[in-house]
């Protein structure tokens, strides 16, 4: 029976990471349809597409109500309310005929849904049940979304061509119908006795904000998911015009794309076995963010685009995914009563960020009609965490209070 329960965070882990897959589904498989949608729905492709930004802001909010309801109640039951909207969603989508009745089901409950089953609640979760793997486990939990959207984009790239929509979107309903009640099963609470030292304190907003304010660490870790999730939201929207608008080849583009998401798997893995070995999370971010600077100095550089790419592909992808996996084990480690509110306002950061940089990409290059504006404004964001997180090893080495 020990044995068992020694196994059990690794069980729990690959269900999250198979849930994790499917979950995440539901947000990838949107940029292959949206074209068959906004013809269907008698639409444009940007009326359609607001159905995205929607999902991200909804996706936010939805991982505060998460944060709120794992410190007031439990992990389990905040996973299965957020299961339930997610569902409500996924098996009402396939039966949509207007583009409106869409938006509000994709984009505002689905999102809702998706934010208080997937990132907050997951995370926090795995952060509960492991000691000594916990930067691995939080790494291969952020991976699989990389390793499934690898995996499934061709074939929802071949279904768009030849099945409608809908019939995607009911097998994907489908699914999460067998994989949830699973996962709900599975799952057991943490337990209550790691936990115990920090119920003294009050769960408030109050206290999360005051507690946020005082830490050096929890403020760095913010500092840099805001600075991720601007870099993401542009990386994700613009790298292949990007790559294109530099002459470089559509297949060349598409390798360098596959290459991308393999090196972001390692690049994420790697990150949490060293920043386990090490138990520097702040300096393996500091790390990250040189590995950010130097890469959006290189988009400014006038290098052959092609070696310019390729190693921008390598430098970002390694960098791409440990920043949130460590942001999150700063603000876990920090043992407060408001882990859950917290993982919540670093997730609103991430999104709200990304959101911006989806933004600012796009007027910025209307404005100038290339790239260099918006990738100035991300390598000097990139330095300052990179010099920030260097203060505050300053303040270590000082011995205060981090």
């Amino acid at each position: 029976m020990r044995k068992i329960t020694n196994y059990f965070p690794w069980i729990t882990l690959v269900i999250l990471c198979i849930y994790g897959v499917g979950i995440n589904s539901l947000r990838n498989s949107f940029q292959f349809f949206l074209p068959y949608l906004a013809k269907d729905f008698n639409g444009t492709v940007t009326s359609i597409a607001l159905s995205s930004g929607i999902f991200m802001v909804s996706s936010g909010i939805g991982g505060v109500i998460s944060g709120w309801l794992i410190d007031r109640i439990s992990i389990r039951k905040s996973l299965l309310l957020g299961n339930i909207i997610i569902l409500l969603a996924a098996i009402t989508l396939f039966q949509l005929v207007t583009a409106p009745s869409f938006v509000i089901v994709y984009g505002l409950i689905g999102g809702l849904g998706y934010g208080m089953s997937w990132g907050v609640p997951t995370q926090y979760y795995i952060s509960q049940w492991f000691e000594k793997s916990k930067g691995l486990a939080l790494a291969l939990l952020n991976n699989c979304n990389s390793l499934g959207l690898a995996v499934l984009a061709p074939i929802w790239s071949r279904l768009s061509k030849n099945q409608p929509w809908q019939t995607t979107y009911r097998s994907l309903a489908i699914c999460l119908l067998i994989i949830i009640p699973i996962v709900l099963i599975t799952l057991r609470n943490p337990n209550q006795q790691k936990t115990a030292k920090t119920n003294n304190t009050p769960s408030t907003w109050k206290t999360t904000i005051k507690t946020a304010y005082y830490s050096k660490s929890i403020k760095y870790a913010f500092s840099a998911v805001f600075v991720c999730g601007f870099s993401m939201g542009i990386i994700d929207t613009q790298l292949v015009s990007m790559m294109i608008n530099n002459q470089i080849s559509t297949d060349k583009t598409g390798i360098l794309m596959s290459l991308f998401g393999i090196i972001v798997i390692i690049g994420g893995l790697f990150s949490g076995i060293i920043s386990d070995k090490q138990k520097k999370r702040i300096a393996v971010l500091q790390w990250l963010f040189l590995g950010r600077t130097i890469s959006f100095l290189l988009l400014l550089l006038p290098v052959i685009s092609i070696i310019k790419y390729s190693l921008f592909v390598l430098l970002f992808g390694l960098t791409y995914s440990g920043v949130v996996m460590l942001a999150v084990l700063l603000i876990v480690e920090s043992k407060t009563a408001v882990t859950g509110k917290l993982l919540s306002i670093n997730m609103l950061i991430h999104q709200f960020s990304g959101l911006l940089g989806v933004y600012l990409s796009s007027k910025l290059l209307d404005i100038f009609a290339n790239y260099f504006a918006i990738s100035l404004i991300a390598l000097s964001l990139s330095l300052f965490v990179l010099l920030y997180g260097i203060k505050i090893n300053d303040f270590k080495s000082k011995g205060e209070v981090l």
